[in-house]
């Protein structure tokens, strides 16, 4: 009898549930970064605390996916406005973006929406480092 190999993995951003799933699990990481350090930890002498780094962090989204960028006309700034409650320079945040991401399964522009949540991952990543 011939032994059948396992199917591969099937990864989550293939499946339609994959947006929503990994924008939980990026809020879940976002919380345990701020529980870690939003207070002012000090491991964060060297650099901001989360809690302070979240407008730059929607600013410079914003930045990279406003009107010129590759994925449309502003769509991706317009949903931060939405989802985040983002105002540039001023007002935003990301438990709010990731959890509307989380209930939004059917996401407009769903591939520009992963790409910000790797870039906020990247975000996170350069956080957890301090």
């Amino acid at each position: 009898m011939l032994a059948v190999p396992p199917p591969p993995p099937h990864p989550v951003h293939a499946t339609p549930l994959g947006l929503p799933i990994a924008a939980i699990m990026a809020l879940g990481r976002w919380k345990r970064l701020l529980a870690r350090h939003g207070s002012g930890c000090s491991c964060c002498v060297d650099g901001p605390a989360p809690d302070q780094s979240e407008q730059r962090m929607l600013d410079w989204l914003a930045e990279q996916h406003g009107a010129a960028c590759a994925c449309g006309d502003g769509e991706i700034t317009r949903g931060l406005a939405q989802l985040a409650g983002f105002v540039p320079g001023s007002a935003g945040s990301i438990e709010r973006l990731l959890s509307e991401l989380g209930r939004n399964a059917g996401a407009a522009q769903e591939a520009h929406w992963r790409r910000v949540l790797e870039e906020l991952g990247n975000c996170f990543d350069t956080l957890e480092g301090w």
